[in-house]
């Protein structure tokens, strides 16, 4: 909600009748947007661009932009002919030029895979091509992004299976440190070595025992984190798979479990590092 008011209605104002955009004015716009989501989950902006819109189920800029420039098309059609923008649109269609807008539109039918005449769609009442739209666009943007996630380079969103606004992200049984926390595991985000290989390449072991990689897995098993956590954490119940289970129960179990990992890792590094300071 927060992002379609404050950020999507105020940037994409009027969109639906630009002419001539383009993919770098796709990219800045997007670029707007992967920020406020980053923002609001407090991850770096590494974090993939698939990974944020398969877990808070956002419609793509992209295409909220041609969702938005086919319902204008509806408009323009049912406009009365004697209408000043129903006369330039009649033009624009009996002599297309590159770039104009009616060559845009067709684009998007195309993309979307709709293929109606425009007779059939102005007869459309305006909620059933609304709803027409919002399925295509769902489609299209599953599509994209599961597409994104599959290329080989893409591991950090490969155990993502799903596009819609996780469960997890509703319920009053987390805190919205845990849901943040939960939300960079899942894209791996989270402040780990192996999360960042091209920048810790030459050191990988564990902060803390310097056994093992430093992983989020690593420390379900990491004996300085199991020594020094609370004793009442039942690990258990701790498998670290659940973090990417579709059950709900099973991602409040092994979140809170990880909520209490991290706090108890925190704390003993900043021992650490004030130890080595003084």
């Amino acid at each position: 909600l927060f992002r379609n008011s404050m950020l999507i209605n105020s940037l994409l104002s009027s969109s639906e009748s630009l002419y001539h955009v383009e993919k770098k004015h796709i990219d800045k716009l997007e670029s707007c947007d992967k920020d406020l989501i980053v923002r609001l989950f407090s991850v770096p902006h590494t974090c993939s661009y698939e990974s944020i819109y398969l877990e808070t189920g956002c419609i793509p800029i992209r295409f909220i932009i041609q969702g938005r420039r086919l319902m204008y098309f509806w408009t323009l059609l049912n406009k009365s002919d004697n209408e000043l923008v129903k006369k330039v649109f009649g033009i624009q269609r009996e002599f297309p030029s590159k770039n104009d807008w009616i060559l845009t539109v067709q684009e998007d039918m195309k993309s979307l895979d709709i293929d109606l005449s425009e007779e059939t769609i102005r007869k459309m009442k305006k909620q059933a091509f609304k709803k027409l739209i919002k399925q295509k666009l769902k489609e299209k943007s599953t599509e994209f992004l599961f597409n994104l996630k599959d290329k080989e380079n893409r591991s950090k969103s490969k155990k993502l299976n799903t596009f819609d606004f996780q469960k997890y992200l509703l319920t009053d049984r987390l805190n919205t440190r845990q849901k943040k926390l939960l939300f960079s595991m899942r894209t791996r985000s989270v402040d780990v070595k192996t999360n960042y290989k091209s920048m810790y390449k030459f050191n990988m072991s564990c902060r803390l025992c310097k056994k093992e990689e430093d992983s989020e897995k690593h420390y379900l098993e990491c004996d300085e984190i199991i020594n020094n956590i609370d004793q009442s954490i039942d690990l258990t119940q701790a498998y670290y798979e659940n973090i990417f289970s579709s059950n709900l129960e099973d991602q409040i179990i092994i979140i809170k479990i990880y909520d209490q990992i991290f706090k108890t890792r925190n704390k003993l590094l900043h021992k650490k590092e004030a130890c080595i300071k003084y």
